[in-house]
């Protein structure tokens, strides 16, 4: 049996190798005809009139944001426990990052301390499906609408997720995945925004490319001459035909990841429920949890600490991490904003007590239990 067993491992569906190699041997290797096949699917796939791919979730927030006109002296609420790149995509709009609190069950923004942070200043929210599970979208909505705000969905994590049988990603202005090895379904890196919204599709499709009014995939099949203008700041986020045909295999196959996640989690959850000290993933009523990562609670009458559950599982040869950080605590957020200890306590808790169990949909029941085999000599 594997004492080796990581974190995440990418799913290969056995296609992938192939379409790489059509795409090297078209010549066209970025922001080509796979690109905007994958653009398209997705788009099916999540219900949006619109899918622009670009080459991580970071410059899908980013853009989204550039596409808003967020820019300096606004203000925008994301929660603090989540990966970093929630909060920095709007300090690289030279916009503030509001932190919000989280609940405390959920790790999704906590949407009463949401309704304190609201300003003048306020130009967009970013709720962030925490985990691949949905935050609490009708109240989030309700509240932008009521205030004209738009809402930026960081669904990163949550590829598959459903929040009352809407898909995640097709309920804000706009929707962030991420195509990174740890997601549902990935590309190597890469990224990609849907919306429903003409404008924001098209500034978004400017922004990635250098600002450019027409891509390069555009004026090869056109039959007329379509010269290039820059009207708007942009960036190089294009995407790589080799990471969208690795999109394209992955994508047929989402619903089987999903599936496979969703049971290694009920694994999970049943093995750890004669484990005291340790609390299953809490989840709301009505939604889809794809699990992209699985993140149980370590408990105060635990006998290990999580650092030092974290240490003794590597030790036996399984992976596992903090469940994410509170950014409002990282130095770079203290020193520009003076956030301190006891700002945000339930982010803060969850930073001290969440761990990552290994998640992928190729771990076998016998690796699932190993880990849980661990867990209870450990902690029991």
């Amino acid at each position: 049996m594997n004492k080796n067993i990581p974190l995440a491992r990418p799913w290969l569906t056995g296609k992938e190798i192939e379409a790489v190699e059509e795409v090297l041997e078209s010549r066209w290797w970025i922001q080509g005809p796979k690109v905007e096949e994958f653009e398209k699917r997705f788009a099916e796939y999540i219900g949006t009139k619109y899918a622009v791919a670009v080459n991580s979730c970071t410059a899908a927030l980013h853009v989204s944001l550039a596409a808003l006109s967020v820019g300096a002296r606004d203000e925008v609420i994301a929660p603090t426990f989540s990966f970093i790149a929630s909060a920095n995509a709007i300090l690289h709009q030279n916009a503030r990052p509001v932190l919000a609190d989280i609940d405390p069950k959920t790790y999704n923004i906590n949407v009463d301390d949401l309704k304190k942070r609201i300003t003048k200043k306020t130009k967009a929210i970013i709720p962030v499906h925490q985990f691949g599970q949905p935050a609490d979208m009708d109240q989030i909505m309700d509240l932008a609408e009521r205030h004209n705000i738009p809402v930026i969905e960081d669904a990163a994590c949550a590829h598959g997720a459903k929040y009352h049988g809407k898909n995640v990603g097709g309920i804000g202005r706009a929707g962030c995945f991420s195509f990174h090895p740890r997601k549902v379904i990935c590309t190597g890196e890469g990224g990609i925004i849907t919306t429903n919204d003409d404008e924001l599709a098209e500034r978004a499709c400017m922004i990635r490319s250098h600002g450019m009014t027409s891509e390069t995939w555009i004026r090869t099949v056109s039959k007329s001459v379509k010269l290039p203008r820059f009207s708007v700041l942009g960036y190089n986020y294009r995407m790589s035909d080799i990471a969208a045909a690795i999109g394209l295999i992955q994508l047929k196959h989402i619903n089987e990841a999903v599936e496979k996640r969703i049971k290694v989690a009920e694994r999970y959850n049943r093995g750890l429920e004669g484990i005291s000290g340790i609390d299953v993933p809490f989840i709301i009523d009505g939604v889809k949890h794809v699990y992209q990562s699985y993140v149980p609670k370590v408990k105060p009458n635990c006998k290990l600490q999580r650092d030092e559950l974290i240490l003794k599982l590597k030790e036996k040869g399984v992976a596992s991490q903090a469940g994410n950080q509170a950014i409002h605590l990282e130095p770079l957020y203290q020193s520009l904003f003076g956030y301190k200890l006891g700002d945000l306590p339930h982010g803060e808790e969850a930073n001290q007590t969440t761990i990552s169990l290994p998640m992928y949909a190729e771990i076998t029941d016998e690796e699932v239990d190993y880990v849980l085999n661990c867990l209870s000599k450990l902690v029991t």
